[in-house]
C-alpha cells in the first residue's frame, strides 16, 4: 500500500516550474559485472604469465632468462585478452 500512495502523491502534487537550467546527473557508477570481468582476466593473465615462467625456467627450453620472461608476458597478455573476450559475451 505504500508504494501505491507514493505514486498517487507523486501523480497528484503540484507541477514546479522550472528554471530553464538543466541539472547535470552525477557520473554512473561502473558496470560491477564489467569490473568482475576484467578482474577474472587479469587473474587469467596473470596465471598465465606464472606458468608459462615456471616452465621456461624449469625446463629451460629457452636458454635466456629474459627471453623467458618476454614470451611469458606475450602469453598471459594473449591469454589474459582472450579470457576477457570470451567473458564478455
Amino acid at each position: 500500500m505504500q508504494m501505491e500512495s507514493r505514486v498517487m502523491t507523486a501523480l497528484h502534487a503540484p507541477k514546479r516550474e522550472s528554471s530553464g537550467v538543466k541539472a547535470k546527473h552525477p557520473p554512473t557508477a561502473a558496470d560491477p559485472h564489467r569490473l568482475d570481468d576484467i578482474a577474472a582476466s587479469i587473474v587469467i593473465g596473470l596465471t598465465a604469465i606464472f606458468v608459462a615462467t615456471i616452465f621456461g625456467v624449469v625446463t629451460n627450453f629457452i636458454p635466456t632468462l629474459l627471453i623467458t620472461f618476454v614470451i611469458g608476458s606475450f602469453i598471459g597478455a594473449s591469454s589474459g585478452a582472450i579470457a576477457y573476450i570470451i567473458m564478455r559475451n
